[in-house]
């Protein structure tokens, strides 16, 4: 793979797969609910909707129907750190899809009546959010920890906010953030080399648009605990422990640690909360990693016939024994052999290992990038991997009690 930094901004990664028969292309914009003020919370999801809707797409009879016609298919996302809109197609399409998604991007224009439209859909999906009791624990752990920071903010925004948007003011805050130099386009499958020179000679057509990162503080955190009440089946429980940026250099140990402790069916946590107290039916770590820090959350239930304080006692205990009596050998090579799997298996997908490849080069500044092959990369070091690099992290992360949310169900 190579990346290749174009005159107005824009980073371009080409990554050729010689097994691969499709090509993955994604944009990603440095554009997050982060970055957005308290009342312009929801804008960039919104934006992520009203890509598809660009009156410049018009002539095509829209974005969606444009690409299919050459049998492409077309997604996007909105994290709290960029949008992503990515396209899967054959590798004769690459200038056709990529000249489609330029067009998609810039001259951003849509109607009073697509928003209006698009409006009811993100009210849909907010209710959908809300009905979620796994989403809504997370988030109110989240809200506790970091309190007023602009990570806390919700992706999807707020019933209120949504419904207040006009047109005006969303074309004006996509203006506002769009720049070509927090740019990157990413090219992963099976494309020949004249087919990346035609996505060189694409986006560097694009104007440039040149904008100053935005800093969004430090984050501080807080330990304490939260319960609220829910008519479910069940008590919902969400722990969480200060973890780690994406940037830091710890990421290799940090990422196999959750694994072992906290990954798949065979974790730590799982064997003894499951299989030897059977208080749950399922418990997983989540680690969410920013680049201003990041909180490893730890998401379970428990039927109402459980008593939830049994669970969090059973939780707390188990996590001060990992603490104090550390991983042995046995488990860390299974830990260090499940989590290279897990990069292999995904990475055999053109279209997940271009989302890992463009989430990464955006992160990351353009001078701490590479060219060379990350992922073998990221093998090697999980295989350097000691005890010592291991206990190490267990001893930071664990070292207190984390915060603690819960949605306790009142029916008896």
């Amino acid at each position: 793979m190579a990346i290749l930094k174009l005159s107005n901004g824009i980073q371009l990664v080409t990554d050729p797969m010689s097994n691969c028969t499709t090509v993955s292309i994604g944009i990603f914009l440095k554009i997050g609910s982060k970055y957005e003020v308290e009342s312009e919370n929801g804008m960039t999801h919104f934006i992520e909707h009203l890509l598809f809707k660009n009156k410049k797409c018009d002539q095509h009879d829209g974005i969606i129907e444009h690409l299919e016609s050459v049998g492409a298919t077309i997604n996007a996302f909105t994290t709290k750190e960029l949008i992503c809109v990515y396209v899967k197609a054959l590798p004769t399409h690459v200038r056709y899809v990529l000249t489609a998604l330029v067009d998609m991007l810039t001259d951003f224009q849509v109607t009073d009546e697509a928003v209006e439209i698009e409006k009811k859909v993100i009210l849909s999906e907010i209710s959908r959010f809300r009905d979620n009791q796994y989403e809504q624990v997370q988030l109110n752990l989240l809200k506790l920890m970091l309190q007023k920071h602009p990570l806390t903010q919700e992706i999807l925004g707020t019933e209120a906010g949504i419904r207040s948007y006009n047109k005006e003011q969303l074309i004006s805050f996509y203006d506002k953030h769009f720049a070509t130099n927090k740019l990157v386009c990413c090219i992963s499958g099976a494309f020949t080399e004249s087919e990346a020179q035609d996505a060189i000679s694409i986006l560097s057509s694009m104007s440039t648009v040149h904008k100053d990162e935005i800093n969004v503080g430090e984050l501080t955190y807080n330990r304490s605990s939260i319960v609220k009440e829910s008519e479910a089946f069940q008590h919902v429980l969400s722990f969480g422990y200060p973890s780690m940026s994406y940037l830091s250099p710890n990421m290799t140990t940090f990422m196999t640690m959750v694994q072992l402790v906290g990954g798949g069916t065979r974790s730590m946590l799982s064997k003894q909360l499951r299989e030897t107290e059977g208080l749950v039916y399922s418990i997983y770590m989540t680690p969410l990693s920013y680049r201003e820090g990041g909180v490893l959350v730890v998401n379970m239930s428990t039927p109402i016939s459980n008593d939830v304080n049994q669970l969090r006692h059973s939780f707390h205990t188990l996590m001060k024994c990992i603490y104090t009596l550390g991983v042995d050998e046995r488990n860390l090579e299974r830990a260090k052999q499940m989590t290279i799997s897990k990069i292999v298996f995904g990475t055999e997908s053109n279209q997940a290992r271009m989302i890992e490849l463009g989430k990464r080069v955006l992160y990351a500044p353009y001078d701490e990038t590479f060219n060379t092959d990350p992922f073998a990369q990221h093998i090697a070091d999980i295989e350097a991997l000691t005890l010592d690099d291991m206990n190490r992290i267990v001893n930071e992360i664990f070292k207190e009690k984390p915060a603690c949310s819960i949605i306790a169900s009142n029916k008896t």
